[in-house]
């Protein structure tokens, strides 16, 4: 395998909110406030999922195939599971999605110190720990009401759109986890490069 590609802008096609889990059999809580349901909408959603689906059900070609090699070479931070630094190839694997009322959607993320700024939407920051995934969808969108008081905290995306915000529920996570009964993460694991930004499909299909 050819030497792993590390790139600043990452394309990721992520499965909608609604889908959120239903792979493992596990679910996403959606949160009501204001008469409003605010759902995950940060990294950590089954990445690639239709892709990996169809290649291990023996369906892709050989050009398809290799684009998802590439898609795994490529990193961005910690991701494992790959990126692409080009919106047409995320288009391109979007377009696998089966038809209906719900589809892939691709997001972009960059870190959470980038200060270039997108033309649209911009989600919020979440926090990735390679091994585990996204602190708020193990914590806040779990099952758990161990972070209620973070909840009013999170924007329309379910995410923050304040990286101090995030950082004190990371930081409150790590202390309540093992209490909390979820995904043990240890202070020690979160650097700097698991914290990102998110962008929204409409942001990177008007580039």
């Amino acid at each position: 395998m050819a030497d792993l590609a590390e790139v600043d802008k990452a394309y990721i096609v992520v499965r909608d909110p609604a889908c959120l889990g239903s792979l493992h059999g596990d679910i996403s809580k959606v949160i009501v406030r204001a008469n409003k349901n605010v759902s995950y909408r940060g990294i950590d959603r089954d990445p690639w999922w239709n892709l990996d689906e169809l290649f291990y059900a023996g369906l892709l070609d050989a050009d398809l195939t290799a684009l998802r090699q590439a898609i795994e070479r490529q990193r961005f931070r910690g991701f494992s599971f790959g990126v692409c630094d080009s919106l047409d190839i995320a288009l391109r694997i979007q377009a696998l999605s089966p038809r209906g009322p719900l589809i892939d959607e691709i997001i972009c993320i960059t870190s959470a110190l980038d200060t270039v700024h997108e033309a649209d939407v911009f989600f919020g920051y979440d926090c990735y720990v390679d091994g585990f995934g996204s602190l708020l969808r193990l914590g806040a969108f779990s099952g758990t009401t161990a972070f209620a008081d973070y909840e009013n905290q999170l924007n329309e995306y379910g995410l923050f759109s304040s990286l101090v915000r995030l950082h004190n529920y990371v930081e409150v996570y790590c202390a309540r986890c093992e209490q909390a009964d979820v995904e043990v993460i240890e202070a020690s694991r979160i650097s700097n490069g698991c914290f990102v930004k998110v962008w929204g499909a409409s942001t990177c299909l008007e580039e």
